[in-house]
């Protein structure tokens, strides 16, 4: 693009042509990105927050879906091993 002795449809095709290669670096980071392993951490925690959180994220679908929860919950479980994104 730093060449000036482009005109008309050359300068046009080289615009193009670097606009697309921007497009095609993002993608491949994106790929990158998502490909990369994700470390984990191991963390004692209450199943019984971890059910409390299922619920509260799908809380709006099982209102939507006239679906009636029943949860009841153990006062004394040991805590168990949980997986987190590091």
């Amino acid at each position: 693009m730093k060449n000036t002795d482009f005109g008309g449809n050359d300068k046009r095709r080289m615009e193009i042509t670097v606009h697309e290669i921007s497009r095609l670096e993002r993608i491949l980071d994106e790929m990158l990105d998502f490909a990369r392993p994700v470390r984990l951490k191991l963390d004692p925690v209450s199943i019984n927050g971890v059910i409390d959180s299922c619920l509260e994220i799908m809380d709006a679908r099982i209102r939507e879906k006239n679906i009636a929860v029943k949860k009841t919950s153990a006062k004394r479980l040991p805590r168990s091993l949980w997986i987190t994104k590091r």
